[in-house]
């Protein structure tokens, strides 16, 4: 193992790393003695090793009137990603409570028109956050239509199954058009899914949902939401239309 980089991973620097990987292996010493094994100047090991001291990581001693720093156990590195733990669950409850007054500012120009809105993502973020605006229908159906494959290769299976427990939790029902070379996705309680043929290809998703239609492109890992209601309701009779039409590929 690399316990350079591990450290580091944890949350210390690259030299904070090596001065307390240094003193891991000497047990004890002076900055002096510290610096020599970790190669790093003397001026800058007194910092990284009070750094190290409030972090819990090192401990000081006075012997024979020198100053002495100790190695503390291992075990305190925990600390440290219990500490990061708490300050991300704050963080997390700080922007709920914001995101919920900013749900009350935002008010899209949209509603006094009949003009399509349109919001444009990018990234992998961006395809995360088109399908987070999907969620919000809660105890409505969507309709889906997209290549299971593309699909695959966008999402890591975390992601993919974290979207489908939250879809589920939020009693929304989905029906789906799919096609895909190799696997089949079952129908249960929350879902109505058709596979179609080889021979009509899906290389964008679409999603239907209330007055909103998302079109993304998995491999660019980019897309679109228009919110107008002609246009979600002209493609939902579309997608009702084709799925009703469609006979269930097993193949």
């Amino acid at each position: 193992m690399n316990h350079l980089q591990a450290l580091q991973d944890l949350g210390l620097t690259e030299k904070e790393s090596r001065i307390y990987l240094a003193l891991l292996h000497l047990s004890q010493g002076t900055v002096q003695e510290i610096a020599q094994q970790a190669k790093v100047s003397r001026p800058n090991s007194y910092a990284l090793l009070d750094g190290l001291v409030a972090k819990g990581l090192v401990s000081m001693s006075t012997v024979g009137g020198k100053v002495k720093y100790l190695c503390e156990k291992p075990e305190n590195l925990l600390d440290l990603v219990r500490a990061k733990r708490r300050v991300l669950e704050e963080q997390e409850k700080s922007a709920e409570a914001v995101i919920e007054d900013l749900q009350k500012v935002l008010v899209h120009s949209k509603d006094e028109t009949e003009e399509p809105f349109i919001r444009y993502f990018s990234g992998k973020r961006g395809l995360l956050a088109m399908r987070n605006d999907m969620l919000e229908v809660e105890g409505s159906t969507i309709k889906l239509a997209y290549s299971l494959d593309n699909m695959v290769d966008a999402y890591s299976d975390a992601d993919r199954k974290e979207g489908h427990a939250a879809r589920i939790k939020k009693n929304i029902y989905a029906k789906v058009l799919y096609n895909s070379q190799e696997t089949t996705i079952s129908n249960d309680g929350s879902r109505e899914a058709k596979k179609v043929g080889p021979e009509l290809p899906m290389p964008a998703d679409i999603a239907i949902y209330n007055d909103k239609v998302r079109l993304s492109l998995f491999d660019g890992t980019s897309g679109v939401i228009i919110k107008n209601e002609k246009i979600a309701q002209t493609l939902s009779s579309l997608f009702d239309m084709a799925f009703s039409n469609q006979q269930d590929n097993k193949n």
